[in-house]
């Protein structure tokens, strides 16, 4: 008994062909289409889709099966039973499963049944003995050309060829000279404005320079041997006025001592220098700066030889709004 027979000569006149416990076989029109890359005119058909909710036995099948055999209704069904457990039996091995002139079902990777339908077959009497025309269009030129390809690039004469490369090159020279003349014009200003720190390797942009180290201009070092460490002699910006009525009422402090009261910590030896500046034309006139070996700069507000001395300093600042905190210097 051939089954897929049957089901692909159902297509031709029904819109809808049920396997009992498969699916459905769903036929839809499909208009006459054009392929303008392939210059084809395709016929109109009926295309097949396959739906998996469609399993009710509506007896169509069984009955076409029955009077074409010349068998009972029952057995029809039981050869319909046996080619739905094949069908289930090929897809669960990874094979798929093909109806003649109709399609192949398969499992995805999700055990979803899949329908790839079969496009040679047209399943349309109105599309009888129809196949896809190509028609090439009409080349007027003389010249034969692959209408698939894009036309190739006209060729460019010696002579074109030549004052191309004259336009480019005098661009390149016009670019040449034009950054010469600011190289020398940038060289003789950096050495109006600095002659000292000039240096012409300065002016190469493909050398990388490398960030120098930071190195304060006058720094408190803490060492063994100096059992105090002594003031920073960063110097506040001139022609700063002092305010009198600014300077805060210290206690206790003094110019030498191992207990500072910090009230910031840079890496930036300029930013370092704006504080330092800062504090003392506030009238934090025992501030400094203590470096450290490869650690940021502190910038003390003031020292004391006593601890309590700097933290009761440590709280006047706090209460003027000034965050610090107390750092003890080596013995």
């Amino acid at each position: 008994m051939n089954i897929d027979s049957a089901i692909n000569k159902l297509l031709f006149d029904h819109d809808c062909v049920i396997v009992p416990g498969l699916g459905g076989f769903v036929a839809s029109p499909r208009a006459s289409m054009h392929n303008k890359i392939h210059h084809k005119f395709i016929p109109p058909a009926r295309v097949i889709a396959f739906n998996v909710f469609l399993k009710q036995n509506d007896g169509l099948l069984a009955n076409h099966i029955s009077s074409v055999e010349k068998i009972p209704f029952s057995e029809a069904l039981g050869f319909l039973e046996k080619y739905v457990e094949r069908c289930f039996l090929e897809m669960a091995a990874g094979r798929r499963f093909t109806i003649a002139e109709v399609g192949q079902l398969y499992y995805d990777a999700e055990k979803n049944i899949q329908f790839e339908p079969d496009d040679s077959t047209l399943h349309s009497f109105d599309s009888f003995g129809l196949t896809p025309i190509r028609a090439i269009p009409v080349n007027n030129n003389e010249r034969e050309e692959n209408v698939l390809l894009s036309p190739l690039r006209q060729s460019v004469s010696p002579k074109e060829k030549r004052k191309t490369q004259r336009k480019i090159s005098g661009r390149k020279m016009m670019n040449a000279m034009l950054i010469a003349g600011i190289t020398l014009w940038a060289s003789f200003n950096l050495y109006i404005i600095s002659p000292k720190q000039f240096n012409l390797g300065n002016l190469n942009p493909f050398e990388r320079s490398s960030p120098r180290a930071y190195s304060p201009r006058s720094a408190v070092t803490l060492t063994p041997e100096n059992m105090s460490p002594p003031v920073s002699t960063i110097q506040p910006y001139k022609n700063e006025i002092f305010n009198p009525a600014a300077a805060p009422e210290e206690n206790s402090v003094e110019a030498s001592g191992n207990y500072f009261v910090v009230a910031g910590v840079f890496k930036i030896p300029s930013n370092a220098e704006k504080f330092l500046a800062k504090l003392k034309a506030d009238g934090y006139e025992n501030s400094g700066a203590i470096e450290r070996e490869n650690k940021p700069a502190m910038i003390f507000v003031s020292r004391h030889r006593q601890k309590e001395d700097a933290l009761q300093s440590r709280q006047t600042l706090k209460e003027k709004g000034i965050d610090a905190w107390v750092y003890a210097g080596k013995n």
